[in-house]
């Protein structure tokens, strides 16, 4: 669903704010581990610009948006090992979305009554928290409070029980389940080396991102492209395929009318949205080498595929594809 899909925007870059870190001597190979300082909060904000280009046969539409979003993470401990436990909030957001279906504005610190609902679950998130706790090489080994956000997000669509309610119930389960949150936090925060690594030098992570309107498998390469007694500059590039084995999104349709004497819900289709992508990434981050802090950074991505949507009434069904594009710059800036 487009409006989940939206809020799942708003969690992917979590993880950025604990990045790189703890450099040794600047001659010398050095280990890129997360160092977070205990009892310390830092702030950072991310904002993605998108464009999307949806063609069919009739037509051509092009859709425009930018989200916002201002995280901060207190470093509640660090055990002997290097483990974190780390408590993350959305302090504030804004959203701005432009297409065929009209014009969407939306400020958490100018919210208007009722938001739109294509942002419902955004404002829902505002001000919410869950914690984790995440190693030295970036994994995410625990996370608690996604469920109580989840729910929040259910409440703020405020759907009568029946099959809308369900079907988004159900949609939320898949994206913000433990698992899930677990592999889009760690697309940004496992990309550690399992070596001490010099200047010039690159290493390689991939990642699999399963649950989420897009599904797909990034091949990233890391390369310490620069280091002063302050920053580490780390330069990404990334090959984006579509993540074949996700399962499709699906989406039921019923009717109460005639002749269901009852007034029952029959259910008289489903459709099937399958979306495949694939395309590049690139981009740098500056870190700060004693506190691992994003300093600042910028990722720019061209995907582009197919959807097909499916639909099916009883035993026919039929079946049409078309091409999408997204491009994408997302920009981080700590506070």
């Amino acid at each position: 669903m487009k409006r989940t899909a939206v809020a799942v925007l708003a969690l992917v870059g979590l993880g950025l704010l604990l990045s790189l870190g703890c450099g040794r001597a600047r001659q010398e190979p050095f280990a890129l581990q997360l160092c977070p300082v205990p009892g310390e909060s830092y702030t950072l904000r991310i904002t993605t610009e998108q464009r999307n280009v949806d063609a069919t046969k009739k037509e051509q539409s092009t859709t425009s948006q930018t989200l916002s979003v201002a995280y901060i993470c207190h470093v509640k401990e660090v055990d002997a090992e290097g483990v974190a436990t780390v408590e993350v909030s959305i302090d504030s957001l804004s959203f701005k979305r432009e297409g065929p279906s009209g014009k969407i504005d939306y400020d958490s610190d100018n919210p208007p009554a009722k938001p739109h609902m294509l942002v419902m679950g955004l404002a829902a998130m505002v001000g919410r928290r869950f914690s984790m706790r995440i190693t030295r090489e970036g994994r995410v080994t625990e996370l608690q409070g996604i469920h109580a956000m989840r729910g929040e997000i259910e409440k703020a669509f405020g759907l009568p029980e029946g099959p809308m309610n369900d079907a988004l119930v159900a949609d939320l389960k898949k994206q913000f389940s433990n698992s899930a949150m677990k592999k889009r936090i760690e697309t940004i925060t496992a990309i550690y080396p399992d070596r001490p690594i010099a200047l010039g030098e690159s290493w390689s992570q991939k990642i699999a991102i399963e649950a989420g309107p897009f599904p797909m498998t990034m091949d990233n390469t890391y390369t310490l492209i620069g280091l002063d007694d302050d920053v580490a500059t780390i330069r990404v590039r990334s090959t984006v395929e579509p993540n074949l084995d996700n399962d499709v999104a699906t989406t039921k349709l019923h009717s109460t009318a005639d002749p269901n004497p009852d007034g029952e819900l029959m259910e008289m289709g489903v459709t099937a949205i399958s979306t495949q992508l694939s395309g590049t990434q690139k981009g740098t981050f500056e870190l700060d080498r004693a506190t691992g802090l994003v300093c600042r950074g910028c990722l720019k991505q061209k995907l582009s595929g197919t959807t097909t949507i499916e639909f099916t009434v009883g035993t026919s069904s039929s079946k049409e594809s078309h091409p999408i594009s997204i491009e994408s710059t997302i920009r981080f800036k700590a506070n």
